[in-house]
C-alpha cells in the first residue's frame, strides 16, 4: 500500500463536487425548476431533497416513500416542512444501530421567499397519493381545472440515477472539469452549512453522517480559499521598508562620496543598530533629534 501511495496511485480520490449558487440560479432562471409544470416541479424537488436532506446518490431517491414527508403549523402559524428517514447506508439497523435513531428534519418556512420550498413541498404532495413512491412520472399535459398532474406509475431507477446530470444539461451549465452526480447534492448541502459557520454537529444532523466523515463533503469556497492563501502569504513590507528597498541602489551609489567625507575631522560616524528609529544629539547646549 506505502509502495501504491509512492507511486502516486490512490492519491487523487475522484470525489463529487459542490453545486454553486451560480448553478442553483441558473436553473431557477432557465424554467427547469419551475413549479407551475408537472416536470418542473418535478426537478424542485428532487435537487431539494439532495441540497435540504443530504439525500445520497440514489439509495434514499429511489426508496424514497411520500408518508415521509409531513406538514405542519407551528404556534405563530408558520408552516414546517417535516422528514423522516429510514434505513440507508449510514443507518442499516440491526445490533449494532439500535441506538442510531433514523434522520429527522424540520425545514422552517419562509414567506418572504417567493420560492419557498415548504410551500413547493406542500404543493407537490397534495398532487401525489399519500403513501407510495414519493417520484411519480410528469404528464405533460394539465387537467382541465389548469392544474398540474403525475401519473400513478414512478420514475425508474435509471432516470433518477442521472438526474443531477439531467438539470445541469437542460439549464445550459458546462460541467467540464467538474464531477456533477446526485451525491454532488449531499456534498452542496454540507458544503453550505460548513462555510456558513455550522458546528459539525449541526451539518451532521442534516447529512446523516455518524463520524469524520462528513470531513470529506466539505470543499471551501473560492473566497475562503482566497483568504486562506493571502493569510499564508509573506508578510506585506512596510512603506519604511518599500522605501529601504528601493533607496538601496541610490545609497550604493553614493557610497563613495560619503567615505570620503567619513575621513574629515569635521564629521563623526556612528554605526546605529537596527532596532535605533531615533537619534537624539546635544550640541552647544542644544537638542537635535534625527529619524531614521
Amino acid at each position: 500500500m506505502k509502495e501504491l501511495t509512492n507511486n502516486g496511485i490512490g492519491t487523487n480520490v475522484k470525489r463529487a463536487d459542490p453545486i454553486l449558487t451560480n448553478d442553483e440560479e441558473a436553473m431557477w432562471d432557465s424554467g427547469v425548476f419551475n413549479c407551475n409544470t408537472s416536470n418542473g416541479l418535478t426537478n424542485i424537488v428532487f435537487f431539494y431533497n439532495c441540497k435540504l436532506f443530504g439525500f445520497r446518490a440514489l439509495d434514499e431517491h429511489k426508496q424514497l416513500d411520500a408518508s415521509q414527508f409531513r406538514i405542519s403549523v407551528d404556534t405563530i402559524g408558520n408552516k414546517l416542512l417535516h422528514y423522516t428517514g429510514r434505513l440507508c447506508k449510514n443507518v442499516q439497523g440491526g445490533l449494532n444501530n439500535r441506538n442510531v435513531d433514523v434522520k429527522r428534519i424540520t425545514q422552517k418556512s419562509d414567506p418572504t421567499n417567493p420560492r419557498c420550498l415548504v410551500t413547493i413541498y406542500e404543493k407537490y404532495l397534495s398532487l401525489i397519493p399519500r403513501e407510495g413512491r414519493f417520484y411519480r412520472k410528469p404528464l405533460p399535459h394539465k387537467a382541465n381545472d389548469g392544474s398540474i398532474r403525475f401519473s400513478v406509475q414512478p420514475i425508474g431507477i435509471n432516470t433518477l440515477s442521472s438526474k443531477m446530470k439531467e438539470l445541469f444539461k437542460a439549464a445550459g451549465i458546462s460541467t467540464t472539469d467538474r464531477n456533477i452526480t446526485n451525491h454532488s447534492g449531499k456534498v452542496t448541502c454540507c458544503t453550505t452549512l460548513f462555510n456558513a459557520g455550522f458546528s459539525d454537529s449541526t451539518v451532521k444532523s442534516r447529512s446523516g453522517h455518524r463520524s469524520t466523515a462528513v470531513d470529506t463533503y466539505k470543499r471551501p469556497l473560492e473566497t475562503l480559499q482566497d483568504n486562506v492563501s493571502k493569510a499564508l502569504q509573506p508578510p506585506v513590507p512596510t512603506s519604511k521598508n518599500v522605501k529601504q528597498e528601493n533607496d538601496l541602489s541610490i545609497a550604493k551609489s553614493n557610497q563613495h562620496s560619503f567615505e570620503d567625507k567619513e575621513n574629515d575631522n569635521s564629521t563623526m560616524t556612528i554605526n546605529v543598530p537596527n532596532c535605533i528609529n531615533k537619534v537624539v544629539i546635544f550640541k552647544n547646549g542644544k537638542r537635535y533629534c534625527l529619524e531614521i
